[in-house]
């Protein structure tokens, strides 16, 4: 059962990397949505802060690998993102996938201005207003739509694990 559970979850990753990174430039034409991001504050209404460390930890640790950017510029912000949400959210239900979409409206941007502050603590020269504006404020719009389908899958995997 456990084997199954682990075996289950790195699919679940692995088709949320293929999908971040094969499939969405393709629907979202350059504004891509952070689907781990999504994942992680969805995981962290639904299932509490334990499940949604676990899931920042683990996203932000894949993405910044795979980009190869600084290590920690999407670790930092996701566990932030995570101790925000916990603190500030109330137990959300199956029926109310908009508080998902709200939560993932504030997270996002926190995430983007957390990531901005580290680019340039870390000597990027770039920007700021138009990272805000050409990356940012089309991800938030994208990340709440996602959120949506993403609300649906964390329950019903909440409602097999409650069942079995």
């Amino acid at each position: 059962r456990c084997e199954m559970k682990t075996v289950s979850a790195i699919l679940f990753i692995i088709s949320m990397l293929l999908f971040q990174g094969t499939i969405s430039p393709y629907l979202f034409h350059g504004w891509q949505p952070d689907v781990f991001l999504v994942w992680i504050v969805v995981t962290t209404l639904v299932k509490g802060a334990k499940a949604g460390y676990k899931a920042g930890f683990i996203g932000g640790i894949i993405q910044d690998v795979l980009i190869g950017n600084l290590l920690g510029l999407h670790l930092f912000p996701y566990v932030v993102v995570v101790y925000i949400v916990e603190r500030t959210a109330s137990e959300i239900y199956e029926e109310q996938w908009y508080r998902s979409s709200l939560a993932i409206v504030w997270a996002t941007f926190l995430q983007m201005v957390l990531q901005l502050a580290l680019l340039v603590l870390g000597g990027f020269e770039m920007s700021w207003w138009s990272y805000l504006w050409r990356y940012s404020f089309p991800a938030i719009l994208v990340n709440a739509i996602l959120a949506v389908p993403v609300h649906y899958l964390v329950w019903s995997r909440v409602e097999r694990e409650s069942y079995q």
